[in-house]
């Protein structure tokens, strides 16, 4: 499931690199939850994606399966072990101190795990996924990106 969503992202990038009215060189990738591991995998497959934006999210942190070829097969959906391709392109991360579906540890790891340039946006108000006190941010992020 989580490949095709990947699959998904990237033939959306492949649609709007064919309209004649999008600029090219401008197209972010952004996801919460689920969607933001998904747009870090596509993120660093596509190098065309100018930025990837993700909200609440993180990698899985899955240990050793006990085997190489399962171990290497589960790390193959984990965006931890993706996010640092996306370097030297911008990577930023949103999430909250208060979200119990994916803990704020799993996002801060995921963020030290990315190279420069990169930004991390912490907040506490709300729990999972966007929130009030975070798009303007997202907005601001967006906007330097295609500037």
């Amino acid at each position: 499931m989580a490949t095709l969503m990947v699959f998904d992202a990237l033939r959306a990038f492949d649609y709007l690199n064919q309209k004649g009215t999008i600029d090219r060189a401008k197209i972010v990738v952004l996801g919460e939850s689920m969607g933001g591991r998904n747009a870090i995998i596509a993120a660093a497959i596509e190098p065309r994606f100018k930025m990837a934006i993700g909200i609440s999210t993180g990698g899985y942190g899955l240990p050793d399966a006990g085997n190489a070829n399962t171990t290497r097969f589960l790390r193959t959906f984990d965006p931890d072990n993706y996010i640092a391709l996306i370097s030297p392109r911008k990577v930023v991360i949103f999430h909250s101190e208060n979200d119990k579906t994916q803990p704020f540890e799993i996002g801060l790891k995921s963020f030290n795990l990315a190279r420069e340039p990169k930004s991390f946006y912490r907040v506490t108000e709300a729990t999972h996924g966007l929130s009030q006190s975070m798009k303007p941010n997202v907005i601001k992020e967006v906007e330097e990106a295609v500037k």
